[in-house]
């Protein structure tokens, strides 16, 4: 039996339990404090020690090692939401689509043609055989017509643009309110729309789609024409137009898509193998091509880049890399990050190189970017203890494949006896649209001047088309302010 032998001893071994807990929520590294008190201890010529005595002191440095290692470190960060990953694999090749065609007479030009196809007529039939599900075929002008197969497949020729009243608009806005929300929604068209119109189209895609983490597909496709365009700008204009074979002068239809982003990516992808014949028609040195698209959502990459990959290089001056101390875990290799920092140091902590993997066919985005930092303790909620930032996080891309991360830290204004966590989130700091969009676009301000000398309008071109893209970008970065990295440093001043 282990006795006490005298009240001194009584007296160390409170004190050392003392020390334990102190050390629990003190120290970043514990485990060599109490190694070099235990050693202390056994080489101490003041405290004599018998067998049984030291058996006492092994057994109580254990349990202050047990103790130690339950509840002296954080749990490990909550991890990326499911809904925040993009699995572009994953995609349901079964859907249901719903085909919906502008019948109006200005789409009539893409099908005069004299002894050949337009890229139009040719996309026609592969907009259904690519198709993965079940198909139903619509017309539209004023408002949508459920129309049979064998109607649909006459969309190559004239005789589906009849100068009738129904079809004298283009009320996409119509198509958008009947449309089915778990299927995939196509609707061709010249997307010829009034200022007017366009807010109250993307009022409804807003409500219906983007709300609803529903992507927004646009494939711009350029096509031989030969006809009239009508209701151009806000006071209705006509212009004659005839492209020939100068692809220049190719005008353009989109096929607008609504529906799950992989699903949407996935069409787009069949689709342009499919029609690899328009592609004789691009100048690859003038940097002009046939086809362009692009897809909206909450998306830029398919999972927010981490620290799980990325080369790592600590400031050992600022701060020490403290793997496995602070927090919970299994894994030699973690998304995040644990430094000691000392109390006077202000600086540099680490850079980083973080790999990158974008999505193609997003909005363009600046290359520099901006953190937004959560920060709070260990076990705690956020932090509304810290009145000044303690870590400035600096961050760009110098290319599409990485971000070049830069973190400095002032040790004084991080929370002592605690370790302190920071959720680092990296956006764009600015988007743009891609510089097609302003080369396909049209002004009501063109309009106006080319009306008064009709043989400088520019049929290649597509009215309202950079305000509609805008608009449309707008309402999905203000709903999901879209992120291409997420991740945790966990600090503790020491």
């Amino acid at each position: 039996m282990l006795l006490l032998k005298d009240i001194s001893q009584l007296r160390w071994l409170i004190n050392w339990v003392k020390l334990v807990f102190f050390a629990r929520k003190t120290m970043a590294d514990p485990f060599k404090l109490f190694g070099r008190l235990f050693l202390h201890v056994l080489r101490s010529q003041g405290f004599r020690m018998e067998d049984s005595t030291k058996l006492l002191v092994i057994l109580v440095f254990c349990i202050s090692l047990f103790l130690l290692s339950c509840g002296s470190k954080c749990d490990q960060p909550v991890p990326i939401q499911n809904d925040e990953i993009l699995d572009t694999r994953n995609t349901n090749t079964s859907v249901s689509t719903d085909i919906y065609l502008d019948a109006t007479l200005s789409m009539q030009g893409f099908t005069n043609t004299n002894g050949y196809l337009s890229n139009y007529q040719l996309s026609i039939p592969v907009l259904e055989r690519i198709a993965g599900g079940e198909v139903s075929f619509w017309k539209f002008g004023n408002e949508p017509v459920s129309i049979k197969r064998e109607d649909y497949l006459k969309a190559d020729k004239p005789i589906f643009y009849p100068n009738t009243k129904d079809l004298k608009e283009t009320r996409i806005q119509n198509v958008i309110q009947q449309a089915n929300e778990s299927d995939l929604t196509l609707v061709v068209t010249d997307l010829f729309q009034e200022s007017a119109d366009i807010n109250v189209l993307i009022s409804l895609i807003k409500e219906k789609y983007v709300k609803k983490n529903i992507a927004v597909g646009i494939l711009a496709i350029k096509s031989q024409f030969n006809g009239t365009v009508y209701n151009v700008g806000t006071n209705d204009r006509t212009f004659n137009w005839a492209s020939g074979d100068d692809p220049s002068k190719f005008r353009p239809f989109y096929i607008l898509a609504f529906g799950k982003h992989g699903d949407i990516n996935n069409y787009f992808e069949k689709f342009d193998a499919e029609t690899r014949s328009f592609e004789t028609f691009d100048n690859k040195d003038a940097g002009f091509s046939i086809k362009k698209r692009i897809i909206f959502s909450r998306y830029l990459v398919e999972k927010p880049a981490s620290l799980l990959d990325a080369k790592i290089t600590p400031n050992n001056s600022v701060a020490k890399l403290a793997a496995g101390i602070l927090v919970k875990t299994s894994s030699p290799k973690n998304p995040f990050r644990e430094f000691t920092v000392g109390e006077n140091a202000d600086g540099e902590v680490f850079t980083a190189e973080i790999p990158l993997a974008l999505l193609n066919n997003t909005t363009d985005f600046s290359n520099e970017l901006k953190a937004e930092i959560q920060s709070s303790t260990c076990g705690g909620k956020t932090n509304n203890q810290i009145t000044e930032p303690p870590i400035i996080v600096e961050a760009v891309m110098p290319d599409k494949q990485k971000i070049r991360l830069s973190v400095k830290v002032t040790g004084r204004k991080l929370i002592a006896q605690t370790t302190n966590v920071f959720r680092i989130i990296l956006r764009p700091k600015s988007f743009t649209p891609p510089a097609w969009v302003g080369e396909w676009n049209m002004t009501g301000e063109q309009v106006e001047q080319w009306f008064k000398n009709k043989k400088e309008f520019q049929g290649s071109r597509t009215h309202n088309l950079s305000q509609f893209l805008s608009a449309l970008w707008i309402a999905t970065e203000e709903e999901f302010h879209p992120k291409i990295a997420d991740f945790y440093c966990f600090f503790k001043r020491g």
